[in-house]
């Protein structure tokens, strides 16, 4: 079983406060869309962000675990932190369609339609092109100007390749 060294809560402060995630234009394409984005892992937590957005919350990492997230393990015995698998996201808001954590979200949801891929041991951020905002002129050069500030996040290799390996799994919130 790997234990992966926990990203510094600074780092998410600062991923937070330089890169915003949505603004009116990525809302108004996401709001027709139906959800492509919850086919992929984007409720999947970077190691160490389960204290911070406890943290963020004021409360407990263990009452955050218990309300908010699912563990998957995996086969070598690794675990994996994802935001509760079923209906919804637990934070977004089904009266207002609005997330209820946007400042301190999930890096790997906040920067969807951006994703990452594996090609001898090199990590590339990329905009999946199956989402409506990678159409989106404006939306697609947004979200392009953060994958600079994602190269430079201190994400181990295999964290991603445990994350890649249940790419075949689909999890449907409907």
């Amino acid at each position: 079983m790997l234990r992966f060294p926990e990203i510094p809560m600074d780092i998410y402060e600062n991923f937070h406060r330089t890169f915003r995630g949505s603004n009116q234009n990525t809302f108004n394409v996401c709001s027709k869309c139906g959800g492509v984005c919850e086919q992929n892992k984007i409720g999947t937590l970077l190691p160490g962000e389960k204290k911070y957005m406890a943290k963020k919350m004021g409360i407990s990492v263990s009452e955050f675990e218990l309300k908010y997230l699912d563990i998957l393990k995996m086969d070598d015995g690794t675990l994996i932190h994802v935001l509760k698998l079923g209906e919804l996201c637990p934070f977004l808001n089904k009266e207002t369609e609005i997330c209820e954590c946007q400042d301190f979200k999930p890096i790997i949801c906040k920067i969807y339609p951006v994703v990452f891929t594996i090609k001898a041991d090199k990590v590339s951020f990329i905009i999946d092109n199956c989402c409506q905002l990678s159409r989106k002129k404006v939306c697609r050069n947004y979200f392009e100007s953060v994958i600079p500030l994602l190269s430079h996040l201190p994400i181990p290799i295999e964290w991603l390749r445990h994350v890649i390996s249940y790419d075949d799994l689909n999890f449907d919130y409907d």
